[in-house]
């Protein structure tokens, strides 16, 4: 009879866990899923309205890298994010200046707050951190219809040094460098 008592709690423990396991890979499935439902009006669903403003459309074969969250300077708070990337970028060709990124950052509302993209450069230059490749990044900001234009390079400058850093440029300047490396916006 004790044998038959330990059996049973046994199985019922056996199945008391499976059924655990059960529940909880339902819950991470249905985490997932919200996630994935999280965002997908800024996916290419978003593209129409990013024809009307003038941000690059997000191209159907581009990654859906990755998603999570990080703290925002800007808006002092938790914020969400997602990117895509270029097919290319898993073969880059770094003699070729190309289109590699696409970030938005959202907050918990899924409000988009803002938008970049990332073009390389073909320049590559060295610093006491490394070697890096220019990268010009435009970014356009929602709430303020503002646009903001970096480029993180290096600078020459007269007396002959180098400046290392992020530039802040001008639409024309940035359309200057993307038509210098035979990149279309």
């Amino acid at each position: 009879m004790d044998m038959d008592r330990n059996n049973q709690f046994t199985i019922k423990k056996t199945y008391g866990f499976f059924l655990l396991i059960l529940l909880l890979s339902c819950k991470l499935e249905t985490s997932k899923h919200r996630i994935e439902l999280e965002i997908p009006k800024y996916g290419i669903e978003f593209n129409v309205e990013r024809e009307k403003i003038g941000l690059p459309i997000l191209d159907s074969n581009w990654r859906d890298l990755d998603r999570g969250k990080t703290y925002d300077d800007k808006t002092s708070s938790i914020v969400s994010y997602g990117r895509w990337t270029n097919p290319v970028a898993a073969r880059p060709n770094y003699n070729k200046p190309f289109y590699i990124s696409k970030s938005i950052t959202y907050n918990s509302d899924t409000i988009i707050i803002r938008e970049s993209d990332k073009y390389l450069g073909s320049r590559r230059y060295t610093t006491i951190d490394g070697t890096s490749t220019e990268m010009l990044t435009i970014t356009y900001f929602f709430a303020d219809s503002l646009w903001r234009y970096d480029l993180r390079g290096e600078r020459i400058l007269d007396q002959g040094y180098s400046l290392t850093d992020v530039f802040a440029l001008t639409k024309e300047e940035a359309d200057s460098v993307l038509k210098h490396w035979n990149i279309d916006r």
